[in-house]
């Protein structure tokens, strides 16, 4: 059974491209953990939000990460 985990967060104004290369070097090595079937980032520039999307393979596989 596949496990959904989704992380909220706000940004400050203005700073998402100070971590936009951070997610961007650090995102290959996240989906390449033994289990890990997607990540995905959504930002939304108006409100300065961010969505970080994971499925992982099993609960199991997600806490070894």
């Amino acid at each position: 059974m596949s496990v959904f985990v989704s992380i909220d967060a706000k940004v400050k104004p203005g700073q998402y491209g100070k971590l936009k290369p951070f997610l961007e070097a650090n995102l290959p090595r996240v989906r390449g953990f033994d289990g890990a079937l997607s990540v995905s980032i959504l930002h939304n520039e108006d409100s300065n939000d961010f969505l970080i999307f994971e499925e992982w393979l099993s609960p199991a596989h997600h806490r070894k990460y």
